[in-house]
């Protein structure tokens, strides 16, 4: 999404062009995680509001947790449409490209958007100065669904960071096919793994990858092949099945569920992490020193957790939302039309509340 119409050149430029705008609209779609998080970085911000668009298919698609972080009050709005991740992101791309609501100066706030990217990059450079001193390349495992904190990874990369990356799938593995047949073929549908925030059948960071490694990736197809044998060389792929996840979800909490105080149950997103890590060392022989990427509180998904056997430790935050009723949340067909509808309608709401 533009900003604003006309790029500044300097810092005070943008601020007086910023200053002019009335109110920032941020139209967001989430598989889970990010919609809280933007939800919270929004809610009582002035002059600004959010739409988050998320499938309605609870808690299959998103769990209840997840649904009220992001079902807030204020100018936060949460946005059941019935589809799956993959269609609310291509609405919610349509929205902010749309000539007919440019008036609303809408954004996004995903990794769509670069500027998520940007403190995910320094994150990588964090974690390698926690574990190395020295000029020694590094495995991450990073567990992937938009590909947005694996581009990351690869940014560091180009920056000077020494690492290689282990890119760990669920059963939405586009990309891990795409790595070992070099045929970008999407499912036609997308599967409901317990890793619910990576259910997504054709990742919008994709495109970015493939530039990269110097191709390119339009509308979902190859225009240009990008270059396999660097791209090999640099990421490893592997897929981790809904059965597998489990299995070392169990395995992990038996061998490492406390670290000296320290609670460590690890959740679907870290077990798929955690699996790809374990089968590039087995595949490569690799002993060196590898980091594996939790991105989520296994807090969030209690009834996965609890069905085998493991009663995860909530923190603070999710254990008041437990027993919280639903919060303000709006359902709408997957229909585009009604979509726009409803968002031009908050928007007027929220500009009669901030005029």
């Amino acid at each position: 999404g533009t900003l604003i119409k006309e790029e500044p050149t300097t810092e005070t430029e943008f601020r007086k062009k910023l200053n002019d705008i009335q109110l920032l609209s941020f139209i967001v779609a989430t598989s889970g995680d990010t919609g809280g998080a933007m939800g919270a970085a929004c809610h009582g911000r002035d002059r600004m509001w959010m739409a988050i668009l998320y499938s309605s298919d609870i808690p299959k698609d998103v769990s209840e947790l997840q649904a009220k972080q992001m079902e807030l009050d204020g100018n936060v709005y949460a946005i059941r449409v019935k589809t799956d991740f993959d269609g609310c992101a291509k609405m919610a791309s349509q929205l902010i490209l749309d000539h007919e609501l440019s008036f609303m100066h809408p954004n996004s706030a995903n990794s769509v958007n670069i500027g998520r990217l940007l403190p995910q990059i320094a994150y990588y450079f964090f974690a390698y100065s926690r574990i190395s001193d020295k000029n020694e390349e590094v495995a991450v495992s990073v567990p992937s669904g938009n590909f947005g904190n694996a581009v990351a990874g690869l940014y560091a990369k180009r920056m000077g960071l020494p690492i290689k990356l282990v890119i760990g799938v669920n059963e939405n593995d586009v990309f891990e096919r795409f790595h070992r047949t070099r045929r970008y073929e999407p499912a036609e549908s997308t599967h409901q793994s317990s890793s619910n925030s990576m259910n997504v059948n054709k990742p919008s960071n994709m495109r970015r990858l493939f530039q990269l490694y110097g191709g390119q990736l339009i509308n979902g197809r190859i225009s240009l092949m990008p270059d396999m044998n660097k791209l090999r060389s640099e990421i490893s792929a592997y897929r981790i099945s809904d059965a597998e996840t489990d299995r070392i979800i169990r395995k992990f909490y038996d061998e490492f569920h406390t670290i000296g105080l320290v609670h460590s149950t690890i959740e679907p997103h870290g077990a798929v992490a955690w699996g790809a890590a374990q089968k590039y060392r087995k595949e490569t022989g690799y002993n060196g020193k590898l980091i594996t990427l939790e991105t989520a509180h296994a807090g969030k998904f209690p009834e996965r957790i609890r069905a085998m056997g493991i009663e995860p430790d909530l923190p603070e935050c999710l254990a008041r939302l437990v027993d919280k009723p639903h919060g303000r949340f709006y359902v709408v067909e997957n229909d585009y039309a009604a979509v726009k509808q409803l968002v031009q309608g908050l928007y007027q709401k929220e500009l009669r509340r901030v005029a």
